[in-house]
């Protein structure tokens, strides 16, 4: 197998054995041969009966293998995940993702054709326990619409970490994922994949996207709620000084001060009117009025928190 072994998958997960079966599974169904690929299941530190999950997986079948990171944190797992690999390219896949039959036939297709060092794909929703009817697609979509076909990705959009594949030799010279953004365990956190494009960017990196690499991301009971939406956006606001590396000074902090109100203001029109669309709810309202609002209010706390900070250490804000 290690003479032909193309592709590895490192699939991280905390405390969703039951997704993360199903996840495995979908990576048995390939058409792809299994001597072409290999999983690497990455465990971090879950209570449930992942590890058992797992164990079964790989007793089963010899393209499996499993580790456990002992260090809480998505980017952890992923950065121990590549460190495992017995190929040149990794595939990240998240617990929650359920890959498409042709998932590592299309990756192989994407190595063979293109330079990308970094690619990825579309996300689509996938409804495992059931849709609320106020639920749009859009809210899990992740299909970069202005990138119809396969080609490099524009400097200003950035691809979803749970469908990245990159060349494990740009990982190891980038050091991998910054352990101190994305999830931690229970703990909401993100910016670990747009801190990884940037540093790929800043050094000349070719990131590309596949609209027929489709994966489906599953949508759990918590992401089923307006209170989610804006927790989400809130913490992505919190998280943005450190992703893109920009150090907060009095002036871009207090020139951002109307920006929460401004976009308020600029959503509530038009989702008042939709209100007497019978296909509009007042989940729909809260989401476009307030989630971006949400998410610069926090950005602005945050960026006051590092300043005053700065006074204190010389140089720290991240």
């Amino acid at each position: 197998m290690e003479n032909t072994l193309k592709v590895s998958v490192v699939i991280c997960t905390y405390n969703r054995a039951e997704l993360l079966k199903d996840a495995l599974q979908a990576l048995l169904n390939q058409t792809a041969d299994k001597s072409l690929y290999e999983v690497i299941i990455v465990n971090n530190n879950s209570t449930d009966n992942t590890g058992e999950i797992a164990e079964d997986f790989v007793k089963k079948y010899k393209n499996f293998t499993t580790v456990v990171e002992k260090k809480q944190g998505i980017s952890n797992a992923r950065n121990l995940g590549y460190k495992e690999v017995n190929t040149h390219c990794v595939a990240y896949l998240d617990d929650d993702i359920r890959v498409r039959e042709n998932y590592i036939e299309r990756i192989l297709y994407v190595i063979d054709n293109y330079d990308f060092d970094c690619f990825g794909g579309v996300y689509n929703p996938w409804y495992k326990y059931g849709r609320p009817s106020w639920f749009k697609d859009e809210y899990e979509t992740k299909n970069y619409k202005t990138l119809p076909s396969i080609g490099e990705v524009p400097n200003n959009l950035y691809l979803g970490g749970g469908n990245l594949i990159l060349k494990r030799a740009v990982l190891e010279e980038v050091g991998g994922f910054y352990p101190d953004l994305g999830m931690k365990g229970d703990k909401i956190y993100y910016g670990e994949e747009n801190f990884l494009q940037r540093q790929l960017r800043k050094i000349n990196k070719k990131i590309g996207f596949d609209p027929e690499l489709i994966v489906d991301h599953a949508i759990v009971e918590k992401k089923m709620h307006v209170s989610w939406f804006l927790k989400s956006a809130w913490m992505k606001g919190k998280c943005y000084w450190v992703t893109f590396e920009v150090k907060p000074t009095f002036f871009n902090v207090m020139s951002s001060l109307h920006r929460p109100l401004y976009d308020l203001l600029r959503q509530l029109p038009e989702a008042l009117i939709n209100l007497f669309r019978s296909d509009y709810y007042i989940e729909n309202f809260i989401i476009d009025v307030f989630e971006i609002p949400a998410g610069k209010v926090s950005k602005i706390i945050e960026g006051f928190r590092l300043l005053l900070r700065s006074l204190f250490r010389e140089n720290e804000y991240i």
